[in-house]
C-alpha cells in the first residue's frame, strides 16, 4: 500500500531512478572525474546517484532532445521530465587534465553561467563500509581518486568510533569517506537547469511525446511528435529505458535492458539515531540515503539479481521479500534502526547496456545521430561532465580519446568496458 506521507519521497527517487529524463539529473560532487574504465568500477549506489544527461552548450541550436514515453505513464513522477527540448542551452567549459601515459583522464565542470537556482546539494559525506575481499581493490581505488584531486581516505579507528558509534562493525575490513560527497534533489537540480536553459534561448515542451525519429538515408533528420514532425540538424536519443524503441523505428541497432529496481523508505523510531550521511554498504549488498526528519531510503546494491522486464508495463510497487530483505540487514548493521516504520517501498528502471557503462555520442554509418542513454545507474553523478563532452562532440566535431569509447561503436570494435572492481554485473 502506498501512503500519502511517502509521496514526496517517492518524487524525488523516481526522478533519480527513471532514465527516460531529458534534462540530465545532476550531481555537482560527483562532476569532478571520470577515471579510467580499468581502474574503477561504477558502485550501484541507488537513489543518491542516479541517471541520465544533460546536454549543455549554448552553441546547440536547434538539436532535438528526444523522449518516447506517453505522458499518463507518469503519474505521480511530475510533469517536468516530460519535455521535448531543443534551442540552447547553459554553456559549460570543460577542463581536461590527461594524466602519465593517459590511463584516466579527469574532468572539472565549470557553469560560465550559473543555473540560478539552488539544485538541493548537501554535503552530508559518503561511507564505503567494506569487507575483506574488496580491501585491496579499494585500497588501489583510493590512491587512483586521490591521484586526480579527490577528498578520499580510510578512516581511522578513533574516527570510527566517535563518528559512527551506531554501526555494527561486525565483518567490517574499512570504511571509507569522502567528506564533499552528498546527494542532490534531483527535482530542484532539474528545474534550475531548464530554467537556465530557458533563459538562454531554449525552448521546453512539455506533454509532448516523440513517437519516431525521421531517416532519410543514412542521416537522421529529426523527430515526429504528436505536434507534428520537427526537423534538426542533430538528433539526441536519451529516452532511456525506451530509447531502443526510438531507435527501432529507424532500424538503428540499440541492444539495451530495462530492469527493475525497488526502494524503499522508513522513518526511524524516535530518540534513535539515524544517520544523515550517505552509506555504500558494500558488505551487506546495501545502499542508503538520508532524507532529512528521521527519514531515509534504503535499497539493494550489488550483488543482486537483475530482471528484466517491459517499460510499459512492469510492477511499480515493491515486492514483500525485498522489504523484508533490506531491513533485515540494515537491522543487523545499524541496530537503532531496527523497528522503523515503512512509508513507503516500489520499482522503477534502469536502461542497461551490455556493459553497463552509456551509449554517448555520434555512431559510424549515419550522420545527424546521438546515443545518450544506458545510464545503467550511474548517469545522475556524470551528467554535467557527460553533457559537456558530448556538447563539444556535437558542436565542434572534437572529442578526449579516452571519451570516445563510450560511443556505441565500442561494441562493434569488441572493446567494452570491463569492471574490476565493485560495479554492476548483468
Amino acid at each position: 500500500m502506498r501512503h500519502e506521507d511517502g509521496r514526496d519521497a517517492k518524487l524525488l527517487l523516481e526522478y533519480t531512478k527513471l532514465h527516460a529524463h531529458v534534462v540530465a539529473q545532476l550531481l555537482v560532487e560527483c562532476a569532478k572525474r571520470f577515471i579510467q574504465k580499468e581502474d574503477l568500477g561504477l558502485d550501484d549506489q541507488g537513489s543518491s546517484q542516479r541517471d541520465t544527461l544533460l546536454l549543455p552548450a549554448r552553441q546547440l541550436a536547434g538539436i532535438a532532445f528526444t523522449k518516447m514515453p506517453e505522458p499518463d505513464e507518469f503519474q505521480g513522477v511530475g510533469h517536468a521530465l516530460l519535455p521535448f527540448i531543443f534551442g540552447n542551452a547553459p554553456h559549460l567549459q570543460a577542463e581536461r587534465d590527461i594524466f602519465g601515459d593517459g590511463h584516466m583522464w579527469k574532468q572539472r565542470i565549470v557553469l560560465k553561467h550559473e543555473p540560478g537556482m539552488d539544485g538541493g546539494f548537501v554535503a552530508s559525506g559518503y561511507h564505503m563500509i567494506i569487507p575483506e575481499p574488496m580491501l585491496d581493490g579499494l585500497k588501489k581505488n583510493i590512491e587512483t581518486q586521490k591521484s586526480v584531486g579527490i577528498n578520499t581516505g580510510f578512516m581511522s579507528e578513533d574516527d570510527i568510533e566517535s563518528e559512527l558509534p551506531w554501526l555494527n562493525r561486525e565483518g567490517v575490513a574499512a570504511i571509507t569517506f569522502e567528506p564533499d560527497s552528498g546527494y542532490a534533489d534531483p527535482v530542484r537540480s532539474t528545474e534550475a537547469y531548464v530554467s537556465a536553459f530557458e533563459r538562454d534561448g531554449g525552448e521546453v515542451r512539455l506533454r509532448t511525446p516523440v513517437r519516431a525519429l525521421v531517416r532519410s538515408g543514412d542521416r537522421i533528420e529529426g523527430v515526429l511528435t504528436d505536434d507534428g514532425t520537427i526537423t534538426a540538424d542533430a538528433v539526441v536519443n536519451a529516452a532511456g529505458p525506451w530509447a531502443p524503441f526510438l531507435a527501432e523505428s529507424v532500424n538503428i541497432e540499440l541492444p539495451m535492458r530495462a530492469v527493475r529496481e525497488q526502494d524503499t523508505v522508513w522513518e526511524g523510531r524516535a530518540n534513535r539515531p539515524v544517520p544523515d550521511v550517505v552509506l555504500a554498504l558494500a558488505i551487506d549488498g546495501l545502499y542508503y540515503r538520508p532524507l532529512g526528519g528521521g527519514r531515509y531510503i534504503l535499497g539493494r546494491g550489488h550483488p543482486k539479481e537483475y530482471f528484466d522486464i517491459d517499460p510499459y508495463n512492469f510492477k511499480e510497487s515493491a515486492d514483500d521479500a525485498f522489504i523484508t530483505e533490506v531491513s533485515t540487514r540494515l537491522e543487523n548493521r545499524i541496530p537503532s534502526l531496527s523497528g522503523a516504520r515503512l512509508i513507503d517501498a516500489y520499482a522503477s528502471l534502469y536502461d542497461v547496456t551490455p556493459d553497463w557503462h552509456p551509449f554517448i555520442g555520434p555512431r559510424s554509418g549515419i550522420t545527424g545521430y546521438y546515443d545518450a542513454s544506458g545510464g545503467s545507474g550511474h548517469g545522475f553523478k556524470f551528467g554535467p561532465a557527460f553533457g559537456a563532452e558530448l556538447a563539444g562532440w556535437i558542436a565542434n566535431d572534437e572529442v578526449a580519446e579516452d571519451f570516445s569509447q563510450f560511443s556505441f561503436d565500442r561494441l562493434a570494435a569488441e572493446n567494452p568496458f570491463v569492471q574490476t572492481f565493485g560495479g554492476n554485473r548483468g
